[in-house]
């Protein structure tokens, strides 16, 4: 009787063989891919600045009108407390992680 004999390993694969050309195809394929990543972060990011701008602006015409014109009308009460909120939570966002680090010692390193 004969035994199977096992296989014969796979031969050894030399080193690939880098060639110049390679290397600069694949520093110009980074290129290309880190500008495009730079032209998306910069349309996801651009309209921050109008929208934030648009935003204060309508929370003081809501403000002053809760506070001045609409004062002694009746039907303009939610509108005081929706103008009171607003105002809070738009001074209380900037110091979110401040506040969160006082009330529970929250530390984003030890944390996660």
């Amino acid at each position: 009787q004969q035994q199977e004999q096992p296989p014969p390993p796979p031969p050894a694969t030399p080193p690939p063989i880098v060639n110049p050309e390679d290397v600069e195809s694949e520093e110009e394929a980074v290129q290309s891919l880190t500008q495009r990543l730079r032209c998306l972060f910069t349309v996801l990011t651009l309209p921050i600045i109008p929208i934030g701008t648009a935003l204060s602006f309508l929370l003081l015409f809501v403000l002053y009108a809760a506070f001045v014109t609409d004062l002694h009308r009746q039907c303009s009460a939610p509108l005081h407390g929706f103008a009171i909120i607003s105002l809070l939570l738009f001074l209380y966002a900037p110091n979110h992680r401040t506040v969160k680090y006082h009330l529970f010692h929250y530390s984003r390193e030890r944390d996660g």
